[in-house]
């Protein structure tokens, strides 16, 4: 008995007409990086690492500061 090969999905973006009465709004959301412990050594380094690779919203969490 052959066995079938799985196709593989993807997925098309497919851009929306507009019209007059209804435009298409994309807005792209940037993602929210928490980090715990950031003033930490490796916390720190990560921040600069994120920042420097521009990373826009960075929230960094610490339980005491140095």
């Amino acid at each position: 008995m052959p066995t079938k090969t799985p196709k593989k999905r993807t997925a098309e973006i497919v851009p929306k007409k507009s019209t007059k009465r209804h435009a298409a709004v994309v807005k792209k959301v940037a993602p929210t990086t928490l980090i715990t412990g950031g003033t930490g050594f490796l916390g720190s380094h990560l921040v600069r690492q994120l920042v420097q690779s521009g990373a826009k919203d960075i929230r960094v969490m610490a339980t005491s500061i140095p």
